[in-house]
């Protein structure tokens, strides 16, 4: 009797927490399918399902804080090819809701960690700064205010600050990050959420870019990219959130580039070319350890985003 009620337990174990995987999803951009798509998968590469199905180009996906919806950029705009717009869906990729309406370009889009806030950059004024609007896309305001193009917000975990990308010259009427050795320098910056307190983390003649923060908030994963000649060296470093304790986590020739932290903050996902010259989604062990290829794809595939939670169903 004793031993059958341990089996019975022990079934009841499997049926509850059987199916749960500490192991998460990964959104991520690619162009397998001729344009830009938002995918998803999960945190091992399998199961790869197009979320986004539509026409137009869609890319850069940042999940909410509860991992139920993706914010991602799109040009969607059937009267200006060049305007992106930043959008919002559920995890399945239904219920897709229009945020910003320009004609101004916005995109780079970052949920605070209190999924009440979005923050993201905008020409809406002329020249590309950071901004802040609540969730349903309402209330904007003007973060930063500078010559500079300012673009790739993330949150501190507590959601005081935003930690963003510069570039400190720039082609006018270009969008995007022209950032290199003929465009301009690109530096990490930090500043409060009200527009206080901006501060240079990097400071460094090389091209460093694409900053996010670790789940705990100690440190800062970001590129650096370098020029031989024509040729552009691109690695991961960490660094704190005072630009100190600089560590670097990828080597040439893996060309490892866009961090993003795991949510319990032991692994790092990036994209880096393969040896066929695309680009693959890769990840990493905090400490720049165990690489993994998850594509392994004929496309390019980018951007890609961990899930909030490593569970899941």
């Amino acid at each position: 009797m004793k031993k059958l009620i341990i089996v019975s337990f022990m079934l009841t174990l499997i049926t509850l927490f059987g199916c749960t995987q500490k192991i998460g999803k990964i959104a991520f951009t690619t162009d397998r399918d001729g344009n830009l798509e938002i995918y998803i998968m999960n945190a091992d590469g399998t199961n790869q399902i197009n979320l986004t199905n539509s026409p137009a180009f869609d890319w850069y996906p940042n999940w909410s804080p509860d991992g139920k919806k993706i914010l991602f950029g799109s040009y969607r705009n059937p009267d200006n090819e060049n305007d992106e717009d930043i959008y919002v869906m559920n995890v399945d990729g239904t219920n897709v809701r229009q945020l910003t309406r320009g004609p101004a370009w916005e995109s780079f889009a970052a949920w605070s960690p209190d999924g009440k806030k979005i923050a993201f950059s905008s020409e809406r004024n002329g020249q590309p700064d950071i901004y802040v609007m609540n969730a349903d896309g309402s209330g904007i305001t003007r973060v930063t205010n500078d010559p500079n193009m300012d673009s790739y917000p993330d949150w501190s975990p507590d959601g005081s600050k935003i930690v963003y990308m510069t570039v400190e010259k720039w082609p006018e009427g270009t969008t995007g990050v022209p950032c290199g050795p003929k465009e301009g320098n690109c530096e990490i910056y930090i500043i409060n959420a009200d527009g206080t307190g901006r501060m240079n983390l990097s400071n460094h003649p090389a091209i460093d870019g694409y900053p996010k923060w670790s789940p705990n908030g100690t440190r800062i994963a970001f590129n650096r990219a370098i020029y031989r000649e024509e040729e552009e060296i691109v690695n991961i470093f960490v660094m704190s959130p005072y630009g100190a304790n600089l560590m670097q986590l990828t080597n040439e020739p893996l060309e490892g580039g866009v961090p993003r932290w795991s949510p319990d903050g032991k692994k790092i996902v990036f994209q880096a070319r393969n040896e066929k010259g695309k680009l693959d989604i890769f990840t990493i062990n905090a400490d720049g350890t165990h690489r993994i290829n998850l594509t392994n794809s004929p496309a390019n595939d980018w951007y890609a985003a961990w899930s909030p939670t490593l569970y899941q169903h």
